[in-house]
C-alpha cells in the first residue's frame, strides 16, 4: 500500500496492526492472571485436604488418649526399665563369672 501511494489504506493498517499488538498483550496478561488463579485453586484445595487430615488425625489421637491411662503406661515404662537393668545386671555378672572360670584353666 505505502509502494502504490494509498496513504489511507496504511493508515488504516497501521491502527489495525497497533490494536492488534495491543491485543496481544492484554492477552498474555489475561493468561498470566488465568494460570495465577489456577495454581491458588491448587494451593487452596491442597490446604484444605490437610486441613481435613489433621482434623481426622486430632480426632484419632483423642480417641487414643482416652483410651489410654497415663498412669498405667507410667507404671508398664517403669516396669519395663527395672526388667531391663536387671537382665543386664546378670548378664554382665555372667560374663564375668565366665572369664573368672576361664581365667582359671
Amino acid at each position: 500500500m505505502a509502494k502504490s501511494g494509498n496513504k489511507e489504506a496504511c493508515k488504516i493498517l497501521a491502527k489495525q496492526l497497533v490494536q492488534l499488538r495491543k491485543q496481544k498483550n492484554r492477552t498474555y496478561a489475561v493468561s498470566s492472571k488465568v494460570t495465577s488463579m489456577s495454581t491458588q485453586t491448587k494451593v487452596m484445595n491442597s490446604q484444605m485436604k490437610m486441613a481435613g487430615a489433621m482434623s481426622t488425625t486430632a480426632k484419632t489421637m483423642q480417641a487414643v488418649n482416652k483410651k489410654m491411662d497415663p498412669q498405667k503406661t507410667l507404671k508398664t515404662m517403669q516396669d519395663f526399665q527395672k526388667e531391663n537393668m536387671k537382665m543386664e545386671m546378670t548378664e554382665d555378672m555372667s560374663k564375668r563369672t565366665l572369664c573368672t572360670e576361664m581365667w582359671y584353666f
